[in-house]
């Protein structure tokens, strides 16, 4: 259940925060269509990421950074950016997702009360 509450609400806020990106940077056409794909293409960046850091005992930093770069990377095939905007997205998208997941988490133990096992 947590771990579907997680992918859930980081998937959520990864929508809304390239929805809001899009906007922003004046794409009109297919925005949410185009935001709905990146932040898929974002969660399943940082599934393969995390997996790799934990198979290789790393921590949660170096998933973080190896997400950021492979994100930066693929990003770049598919918008016309700035340099600034380039370093920018990466940062920001994820910030504003683990946002939503505590909103999310928060409002669920609210709710349904404290998880127990």
């Amino acid at each position: 259940m947590f771990t579907f509450l997680y992918l859930f609400s980081n998937l959520v806020g990864y929508f809304f925060s390239f929805n809001f990106i899009l906007n922003k940077l004046k794409v009109s056409e297919q925005r949410r269509k185009r935001a709905a794909y990146l932040s898929l293409l974002l969660l399943g960046i940082q599934l393969v990421s995390s997996t790799l850091c934990e198979l290789v005992a790393l921590d949660d930093l170096a998933a973080l950074l190896l997400t950021i770069i492979i994100f930066l990377a693929v990003i770049q095939k598919f918008l016309k950016l700035t340099v600034w905007q380039t370093i920018l997205i990466p940062i920001v998208v994820p910030i504003i997702g683990q946002l939503c997941f505590v909103i999310v988490f928060a409002l669920s133990i609210k709710v349904f009360g404290p998880i127990t096992m």
